[in-house]
C-alpha cells in the first residue's frame, strides 16, 4: 500500500515518493469528517493540520488519511480517558520512574503512542503508534526521519532526527516492559521492582497533595505514611536498579 494513493490529486503531486507531514495540508486529503468513532488500534499516527475546521490528519490502517475536527491534543486526552482504567498508574508516573521527564508516551495495553517535538508554538504535536513502525531511516541530511509502517511501502517523513525518534521508541518499549513486570503474579524476582515502584508512586502522590494544600511534610513523615499505607517502604532507586539488573529487555543506552 502506498499512502500517496489515498491523497487528493493535489496531494499526490506534492507528495510523490514520500508523504511529508511538514507539507501536509487539508486540500491534500481525499477524506474528512466532523465526527467519527476512532479505533485506536487502527491508527498509524495523528498530526496537526493548519486549518480552523479540520485540525488533525488521522492516518488509518484500513481507511484513507482523514481530516478531523478535533486537535491532536484533544484526541490524546480522549485516548487517555478511554484507556485510563487499563492501568492503576498514570503515564507520567510510569515514565518518571524510569527517568523520563519529557515527551511522555501513551502506553495502553499493546498501544504505545509516542510524541514528536512541536514544530512551532502549537501544543498539538504529532503522535505515532510505535507498534506499527517497522523501521526508520534518516532523511534530509539527518534533519528529518522517514518512518515505515507495517503493510505500507512508502514512508512518512517526520521533521525530527532519527536519534530523537529512536529515544522515544526505546522509552515506550521500556514502559511496556515495566507494565508487564507490575502485572506479573507470583514472581519473586520482581518483588523489589514492584515495591520500589509502588513506593515511588505513593511518595509522589503524597508530596503533590501536600504541596497543593499547603501542608508541610518531611521525608520522615512520608516514609512513615508509606509504611502505614502500603505495609512497606522500599527505596525507589533500589527498585529501579533491580529493574536494570533483572530485565535484559530494559534498555537505557
Amino acid at each position: 500500500m502506498h499512502l500517496q494513493a489515498q491523497l487528493s490529486p493535489t496531494g499526490k503531486r506534492v507528495h510523490q515518493d514520500t508523504l511529508d507531514i511538514a507539507k501536509l495540508k487539508l486540500n491534500h486529503l481525499d477524506s474528512r469528517r466532523k465526527k467519527c468513532q476512532i479505533n485506536w488500534r487502527d491508527v498509524y499516527m495523528i498530526t496537526e493540520l493548519n486549518n480552523k475546521n479540520y485540525k488533525t490528519a488521522i492516518f488509518f490502517k484500513t481507511e484513507k488519511i482523514t481530516g478531523f475536527e478535533l486537535t491532536t491534543r484533544t484526541l490524546l486526552q480522549k485516548l487517555t480517558a478511554e484507556f485510563a482504567t487499563d492501568n492503576d498508574y498514570t503515564r507520567e508516573e510510569l515514565a518518571h520512574f524510569i527517568g523520563e521527564k519529557e515527551y511522555i508516551p501513551c502506553p495502553f495495553g499493546k498501544l504505545g503512542f509516542i510524541a514528536l517535538k512541536a514544530s512551532h508554538k502549537s501544543k498539538n504535536v504529532t503522535w505515532i503508534s510505535a507498534e506499527h513502525i517497522t523501521r526508520i531511516e534518516a532523511a534530509d541530511n539527518g534533519k528529518a526521519t522517514n518512518v515505515f509502517f507495517k503493510n505500507v511501502e512508502s514512508p512518512v517523513k517526520v521533521p525530527t532526527t532519527k536519534y530523537f525518534l529512536e529515544k522515544r521508541i526505546k522509552t515506550i518499549k521500556n514502559i511496556h516492559r515495566l507494565l508487564d513486570i507490575l502485572r506479573s503474579e507470583n514472581d519473586d524476582r520482581y518483588r523489589q521492582i514492584k515495591q520500589g515502584f509502588k513506593t515511588y508512586v505513593f511518595i509522589a502522590r503524597a508530596k503533590n497533595f501536600a504541596e497543593k494544600n499547603g501542608i508541610p511534610i518531611t521525608d520522615e513523615e512520608l516514609i512513615t505514611a508509606c509504611r502505614q499505607e502500603l505495609g512497606f517502604y522500599y527505596e525507589p532507586s533500589l527498585g529501579y536498579k533491580t529493574l536494570l539488573k533483572v530485565s535484559e529487555e530494559f534498555d537505557l543506552d
